[in-house]
């Protein structure tokens, strides 16, 4: 009995630890918010809202911010002047983009040992709405060759978080 109550404890702690896990991450990343209020930043996951990000008319919407980690379909982000908080994930990306000799690939894991899901439009850079993170990798949502939605991770040399260049 003891067994069994010590076994169903430790599942418990250790599903208790996997919901508030956090990945750490180290990235640059792109907001887009074109609206009049600006994207909700929250204190903390599921938290108060503690003010919104405007970006700047003259940046079309765009704001760069740093991805510090990620917890549970959140984003922790630091922008400006040392602000951070949080903001739901699906409101941040990266541009794609193709490496001389090199073509983007999405992967199953944050490893280019893993499997590939797909290989990337070479034609121009496309969009990448930013799931999740861990390291430099991001986990994406992107429009394949035939526009349609694929979902993957995506290497660190093939983002690009600067709206005004090319990232060559």
């Amino acid at each position: 009995m003891r067994s069994l109550l010590l076994i169903v404890l430790l599942f418990f702690v250790l599903g208790f630890a996997h919901a508030f896990a956090q990945d750490q991450c180290d990235l640059a990343a792109v907001l887009i918010d074109k609206s009049n209020s600006g994207t909700a930043v929250y204190d903390k996951p599921d938290g108060k809202v503690k003010e919104h990000i405007k970006p700047a008319y003259d940046t079309e919407g765009m704001e760069v911010v740093h991805i510090l980690r990620n917890q549970s379909k959140w984003l922790n982000i630091k922008w400006g002047t040392n602000k951070v908080g949080w903001v739901h994930s699906g409101s941040i990306g990266v541009w794609t983009r193709n490496q001389p000799n090199e073509i983007a690939r999405l992967y199953s894991k944050p490893d280019k040992k893993s499997k590939v899901i797909v290989t990337l439009p070479t034609e121009d850079e496309q969009f990448a709405i930013i799931m999740e993170c861990n390291g430099g990798w991001v986990f994406v949502r992107v429009l394949d060759a035939k526009k349609k939605p694929k979902e993957g991770w995506l290497p660190p040399e093939f983002q690009c978080a600067e709206p005004h260049t090319s990232c060559t």
